[in-house]
């Protein structure tokens, strides 16, 4: 990368967190790597691209496209030697030129998932092996990442953020002499970018000099013992998964420490090296101490309700009484006014990215990645083509025709390509997802708290939903009907207007609504096939109503597996409760082949986040 006149790192005004994040990284190879999220226009890869002149002569910046494929990556065969020579050759990839170098990858989120599953192993081995087209070789590959993110555009899976030692949100300047400064330096360099960098050479050089002085005195830091012991209470009290953060810590506040020219570490170096290294790894503090807290209350509640329970099981009809004629006589329906929530969930902070759909779409958006047979979307492999090749990958092709090059007539050709020869390409691209909630809305207990959790879900996912090219719908099934309550669509407004009260109560007919969900979808897929479908079915799995229980379920079962028959995606979420637990909801699931957890273990925004990551 040629980083001769970019705009210098000096001269940046504000961002000084950011600023920090990627000194700490420079002074300690060993913190791994720095992520910037944050919106657009906040001088997030000018500040990565302004570090080149602070760099030391071994140490440059290899930049990542992201449309690279597998072999310019890894490496393979140096297939011009191939045609030349007809003898075998390894071409080393992208990761042995950035070992010990930095790797910089700019919209990181946007990478696709096989390249991102080779950073993550090769970020934890350090080391690449190949085997492919009759070669075998391995080598290491150690190297700083760092990448630069917009939110909007989608999060990182929770491993892919793990790989990242330091995090920032990056946001932009609201003071307005700080913003007046920033538009003053940017019309000089444009002007005279030349002059404008030469400029800040000296600034540069004292900042470079400072940079190697702060590593000098990093080998001489040691850790005492109570600050390891507090390093370790911090990142436990922050519920983070594994030890990486405990030394991640210690060695953030090392850099922290000789970025200060400081000789001693102290507890405020780690507590200020905490504000970059746990924000992408701190879990919910309180919701593991609410679970234990509510389990007493909730052991009196399980007990009051045991008799109800038992008395559900012996009779299929709990949601209706039988008057003195002897005729059935049901609950009476209910319209809940469901508040909408206090908070919205921070969809930025929590989503990973998704994985693949497993049905073909063709369709735009940001949720889904998806296989697409257009022409269109990131080239990420090549296969065999079936019939007449439409999307050549000529790389590849070429790569399979030089193994044959000596055995072959040329006839004045420099290559020969038989047909057996061709691949073709397969793209990748993104899709939006038709999300579409099916709730319980009967007459059992603690149905305004799930369906508050609902609509928090639904206004939290259509918050982005525009972005995303997301649709959102809701369907509730109860007193013997099902309802669409909300439309899938992408308006907050319309979903606040149309979910301000919902009508609960009655009984359960779970095959109904099972059924109206079905041709919800298949209606949306014959009008707008380009949406991925996902639905989320919140129910304790009981099919009570007018109709036989024995037939309820069975229809109930066989709804279930036309689901999955069609490839729709899928979540169960139970609500069951009490002593006594039939487990019929674990049964749908299965049957449905989808994700299964208990509405007891998930609040909106866990909701919200195993939607985005499932």
């Amino acid at each position: 990368m040629n980083g001769k006149w970019s705009y210098p790192f000096t001269a940046i005004y504000g961002q000084e967190k950011a600023k920090k994040a990627i000194l700490l990284a420079l002074i300690n190879p060993k913190i791994g790597g720095v992520l910037l999220a944050g919106d657009k226009g906040t001088a997030k890869s000018t500040l990565v691209r302004g570090i080149l002149p602070l760099l030391e002569e071994s140490a440059s910046l290899i930049e990542l496209p992201l449309n690279a494929t597998k072999e310019q990556i890894l490496g393979g065969i140096n297939f011009e030697h191939v045609l030349k020579t007809g003898k075998r050759k390894v071409q080393h990839g992208l990761l042995a030129r950035a070992h010990g170098k930095i790797l910089y990858i700019d919209e990181v989120n946007l990478l696709s998932n096989g390249v991102a599953n080779i950073l993550m192993n090769v970020k934890e081995t350090k080391k690449i092996k190949i085997e492919s087209e009759g070669i075998s070789f391995d080598y290491y590959s150690d190297f700083l990442l760092i990448g630069t993110m917009n939110p909007e555009e989608g999060m990182l899976s929770s491993k892919f953020l793990d790989r990242f030692g330091l995090y920032v949100h990056v946001k932009g300047e609201t003071d307005i002499q700080l913003r007046k400064k920033i538009i003053e330096s940017r019309l000089a360099y444009e002007r005279d970018k030349e002059g404008f960098c030469k400029q800040q050479q000296r600034q540069l050089a004292d900042l470079q000099n400072h940079i190697q002085q702060a590593k000098r005195l990093l080998a001489k830091l040691s850790v005492q013992e109570e600050i390891e012991r507090f390093a370790a209470e911090i990142t436990l009290q922050a519920c983070c998964e594994g030890h990486r953060a405990d030394l991640l810590l210690i060695e953030t506040a090392k850099a922290m420490a000789a970025l200060n020219q400081e000789k001693t570490l102290s507890i405020v170096h780690i507590q200020e090296a905490a504000e970059f290294v746990l924000p992408h790894r701190i879990r919910d503090v309180n919701n593991q101490q609410q679970k234990e807290s509510s389990k007493d209350e909730s052991f009196q509640t399980e007990i009051e309700n045991n008799q109800t329970e038992m008395e559900s099981i012996k009779e299929p009809f709990h949601a209706e009484q039988i008057n003195k004629n002897g005729e059935f006589e049901q609950e009476s329906i209910i319209k809940e006014s469901v508040e909408a929530p206090h908070e919205l969930i921070d969809l930025s902070l929590i989503e990973p990215f998704v994985q693949k759909s497993s049905i073909r779409k063709e369709g735009n958006g940001k949720r889904t990645r998806t296989i697409t047979s257009k022409k269109i979307g990131r080239y990420i492999k090549s296969k065999l083509p079936i019939g007449k090749p439409s999307d050549i990958a000529f790389d590849a092709t070429i790569r399979v025709a030089a193994r044959y090059q000596k055995v072959r007539k040329s006839n004045g050709n420099f290559i020969v390509i038989h047909s057996s020869d061709l691949r073709q390409k397969v793209r990748e691209k993104r899709t939006g997802n038709l999300i579409l909630f099916l709730v319980d809305a009967s007459g059992s207990m603690g149905v305004k708290k799930r369906m508050s959790i609902v609509k928090s879900a639904i206004l939290s996912l259509l918050q982005e939903a525009y972005q995303k090219r997301d649709k959102v719908g809701l369907i509730t099934f109860s007193n013997d009907e099902s309802k669409v309550l909300l439309e899938p669509t992408r308006s907050i407004e319309l979903a606040n207007k149309e979910l301000a009260e919902i009508p609960t109560g009655g009984n359960t007919p779970l095959a109904l609504g099972l059924e109206t969900a079905l041709n919800k979808i298949r209606l949306i897929n014959y009008k707008e096939p380009d949406y991925a479908p996902f639905l989320v079915l919140i129910t304790d799995g009981r099919a009570n109503s007018m109709k036989s229980a024995d037939n309820q379920w069975k229809a109930a079962i066989t709804i279930c597996d036309e689901i999955q028959s069609q490839k729709i995606k899928s979540m169960v979420i139970d609500t069951e409760t009490g002593f006594i637990q039939l487990g019929l909801a674990k049964e749908l699931a299965k049957e449905l082949g989808a994700s299964y957890c208990k509405m007891e273990d998930i609040r909106s925004d866990s909701i919200v986040k195993a939607i985005t990551s499932s």
